[in-house]
């Protein structure tokens, strides 16, 4: 009874070392993946569904700025019908495209938009040209690029531009002072009493064509 006893203790010892095997074989599978092992890569979560602009039924009307990059170029009123689709006036969109687009390509845009009641961003569609709404930033994002910009003067002047208007001309003998005094008083601590009194002090002078300038505490 005793051997008997013995090996059946023994062969309950080697099945919990082979379960302990498995269960720690499961777990290094569950953890493996891209940098950590040789198992299967781990699934891709899914993504976020995609925000609503209008959820109210009806048609709404907002005013958000044009942006070119970081740039605004003014405010226009967009609609925002109840299946998200944004339309734009066209008049309005056409003055504010004429500050950045190159005169050619506005006199095509004139020609096609002009006549529209409201403008959207697939009306855009072949001129190279896209608007995107931004919601986080609540503005409509202008893409343009840069070969249908259209140029700009660039004014150069000297780094020592002509002094314009009048002025008194300065006197041949003059001068002046200024003084500031901080004194100090300490009611607590190690040294009370007043402290040492500092005084700042600058000024100037002309003489004739020399000017001298001083300052000190």
């Amino acid at each position: 009874m005793r051997a008997s006893s013995r090996r059946h203790a023994a062969k309950t010892r080697r099945w919990r070392l082979l379960l302990a095997g498995a269960v720690s074989g499961a777990s290094a599978c569950t953890l493996s993946g891209p940098g950590l092992g040789q198992g299967p890569p781990t699934p891709d979560l899914p993504t976020a569904a995609v925000t609503r602009l209008n959820m109210t039924g009806r048609a709404l009307k907002i005013t958000a700025p044009l942006l070119l990059r970081d740039v605004t170029l003014g405010e226009v009123e967009m609609t925002v019908a109840p299946d998200d689709t944004i339309s734009l006036p066209p008049e309005r969109l056409l003055d504010l495209l004429a500050m950045v687009v190159e005169p050619k390509t506005m006199s095509t845009l004139r020609a096609a938009l002009s006549a529209l009641p409201s403008v959207g961003p697939g009306d855009l569609a072949g001129s190279d040209i896209s608007i995107v709404y931004d919601a986080q930033a609540l503005a409509l994002q202008l893409v343009l690029p840069d070969t249908l910009r259209a140029a700009r003067d660039v004014q150069l002047g000297s780094m020592t531009p002509e002094t314009f208007g009048t002025f008194d001309p300065p006197a041949s003998t003059s001068a002046y002072v200024n003084a500031r005094l901080s004194w100090d008083h300490v009611a607590r601590g190690e040294d009370t009493g007043f402290a040492d009194p500092v005084l700042f002090m600058d000024g100037a002078a002309r003489i004739g064509g020399v000017v001298l300038e001083t300052e000190g505490v």
